[in-house]
């Protein structure tokens, strides 16, 4: 049964490839559902009205728990939920404003300062989430208000239902819809060292600039040299090498910032070795000049 799960469920994802306005994403959330629900109805009691309440945490969970997970946190936090949503959402959607970290900040701190009084679990904004409802469809701030109101729905109104759907949902189809998000996020690396990429068409208009081996800013119209491809690419990867052998994205932050800057060092010896060359050849070809003149 897991394997035809899996089957018809991937049959699904390669389809919306092809049929983009199909509501693929419901259909494989409502599958799951019909599929966990013969296991639903043997707890009647599971529906009903929830009743939030105020929840104050002690004032050791501020000294324990919140130093602890807090600050472990903060690296997560800061790259996945608010500089990589604001950099995904302006290469997913290059016409449409993007948020600026600032304001994703400030809304993920919103969001846990009102939601903790009322035993809320830590929550944020998270690029794989918006990639997924990109691939699914999403392409305005709708879609997540409509997000937002069923959440608030199925919390106020089923919040134990909600809760054994979520445990009895088939993880054949949530890895596939998970797998499709992936692929989103790998799709936005494959344009790394295109025209799409933000910070090469940024440097194109005297914003911002790429460095190749010289560290010569990018001209109007001047394309990537291959040593220029492959060092953008290695600093990706290094990155993404670093989260995945650590399972810690400060971790792999800095190893693919370290990366990116011994490519500089590089280029400021090399600058700076042939720079010294370059005096001594001159001198050298003064004192030649010199010589002659005397003789």
């Amino acid at each position: 049964m897991h394997n035809l799960v899996v089957f018809f469920a991937f049959l699904g994802l390669l389809a919306s490839f092809t049929f983009r306005r199909a509501p693929t994403a419901l259909i494989l959330l409502f599958a799951g559902i019909l599929i966990a629900l013969p296991k639903l109805l043997r707890d009647p009691s599971l529906l009903g009205i929830g009743r939030p309440h105020a929840f104050v945490p002690p004032f050791r969970s501020f000294l324990n728990e919140g130093i602890a997970a807090g600050l472990g946190q903060i690296p997560l936090t800061t790259l996945n939920s608010i500089i990589a949503v604001s950099a995904l959402s302006a290469d997913l959607l290059p016409d449409v404003p993007a948020p600026t970290p600032t304001s994703m900040g400030f809304s993920v701190t919103a969001m846990n300062l009102i939601g903790c009084w009322f035993g809320s679990m830590p929550v944020c904004h998270g690029s794989g989430g918006l990639a997924a409802q990109y691939r699914f469809g999403a392409r305005s701030g709708a879609s997540v208000i409509f997000l937002g109101l069923i959440k608030f729905v199925l919390g106020l109104f089923g919040g134990p239902l909600a809760k054994q759907v979520f445990q009895e949902f088939p993880k054949a189809i949530l890895g596939i819809m998970v797998f499709a998000a992936a692929l989103e996020i790998a799709n936005v690396g494959n344009t790394l060292n295109t025209t799409r990429a933000r910070d090469l068409e940024e440097g194109k208009n005297g914003i911002a600039t790429a460095t190749d081996g010289r560290s010569k800013a990018l001209e109007p119209g001047e394309e990537l040299t291959q040593e220029m491809r492959s060092r953008r690419w290695t600093v990706m990867f290094i990155t993404a090498g670093g989260i995945l052998a650590s399972k810690n994205d400060a971790i792999g932050f800095i190893a693919g910032m370290l990366c990116h800057y011994s490519y500089q060092l590089h280029d400021r010896y090399i600058a700076g070795r042939s720079q010294r060359e370059g005096t001594i050849r001159l001198g050298e070809e003064e004192g030649w000049a010199s010589h002659n003149e005397v003789q």
